[in-house]
């Protein structure tokens, strides 16, 4: 069972979903993919143990959290630390899927030694550059077209799974949503820095979302590393299988 809470800041009216859970070892900051809310811990709740407290916020403009003017990946990561800081959580734990994981490599960039450690999960750079200008040309009408925006939230919603956690309402204005699934298409590593954090890198070996050479970037700018591969696909539809290999890893949680 998950609760819905909200925490009211000076600037912000943060919401968020967390486990029931009343006695727990450590906090977990579970950060969802795409254009999914904090909803979705629902469907992973069941693979983390059961002494964690798993806290996960609607990203802005997600769920009931309100859009924010810069809606950059840059700047969500700040609204993420300052909901941690807010919350007054200390040595918790970063867990990031797909976009999530962005975020979470652009939060740690921001606020080393807040996290005592860090996963991300199917997450890095995105596609490959054939893809990457393909899809920048097809998802770029939306944002400066109603009808085209319409047409191609219905399209997602329907026919493409990845997208089917997109809420379908079409009074909603999902304009900036594209740009920021752009950004995310486009979306480059700083690969100079170098962060001690202990991280858990979690790839899928049947990605065809994230770039390959995301696994050594990633390696490279987290020496301390441990890095994993789960037999699924970018879909996050997890299998049995899968989700054993899951719940193994989340046991290191514990």
């Amino acid at each position: 069972m998950l609760a819905h809470k909200h925490l009211v800041t000076e600037r912000e009216n943060y919401s968020y979903y967390e486990s029931n859970g009343e006695e727990y070892v450590s906090t977990v900051i579970l950060l969802p993919p795409g254009g999914a809310d904090g909803q979705l811990l629902d469907a992973f709740i069941d693979y983390f143990p059961k002494n964690i407290r798993v806290i996960s916020p609607d990203l802005p403009g997600r769920g009931k959290a309100p859009c924010i003017s810069d809606n950059s990946m840059k700047n969500i990561a700040k609204w993420v630390n300052e909901f941690v800081v807010s919350m007054g959580l200390k040595d918790s734990i970063l867990v990031g899927i797909s976009f999530g994981g962005s975020i979470a490599n652009e939060m740690l960039a921001q606020s080393q030694g807040l996290y005592k450690r860090v996963y991300l999960i199917a997450s890095g750079e995105y596609f490959t550059p054939v893809k990457r200008v393909i899809i920048t040309i097809l998802f770029y009408p939306p944002t400066v077209s109603k009808v085209c925006e319409k047409v191609w939230i219905y399209i997602l919603h329907h026919y493409i799974p990845i997208f089917n956690f997109v809420p379908y309402d079409l009074s909603f204005d999902y304009s900036g949503l594209f740009r920021q699934w752009l950004a995310i298409v486009n979306y480059k590593m700083d690969t100079r820095r170098r962060d001690g954090t202990r991280v858990g890198l979690i790839f899928l070996s049947r990605d065809t979302v994230v770039n390959p050479s995301s696994i050594e970037k990633l390696q490279a700018v987290y020496p301390n590393h441990t890095t994993h591969f789960l037999d699924m696909t970018h879909s996050l539809e997890l299998s049995e299988s899968a989700g054993r290999q899951l719940s193994e890893l989340m046991k290191e949680l514990s």
